[in-house]
């Protein structure tokens, strides 16, 4: 199973991921800081997310220094931190998917 990002080629699906860090929270993650396969990434919504429905998220590879970053930025807003289960694959999601 793949997702289409708008453009001509689906992404793959993914499992095995690990929220780290959440930055935006609306029913769920919007964004934040994620790890698959001992790599962090910078996860979105997908562009085709739909409030009320099950969301794709996209891994977007990060560098050390982007992570550092975005770790920082959301241990500045810790109340999405309690919300968040650790094992990424619990959540309602139509799946995870790596750009």
């Amino acid at each position: 199973m793949g997702h289409d990002d708008g453009g001509s080629h689906p992404l793959p699906e993914v499992v095995g991921v690990e929220i780290v860090e959440v930055l935006d929270w609306y029913d769920g993650p919007l964004d934040g800081l994620a790890r698959h396969g001992g790599q962090l990434f910078w996860f979105s919504a997908g562009p085709d997310w739909v409030p009320g429905r099950p969301r794709p998220l996209v891994l977007y590879a990060v560098t050390a220094d982007q992570a550092a970053r975005l770790r920082a930025e959301a241990q500045q807003s810790e109340p999405h931190a309690a919300a968040v289960p650790a094992d990424g694959d619990a959540l309602e999601l139509s799946g995870w998917f790596i750009a």
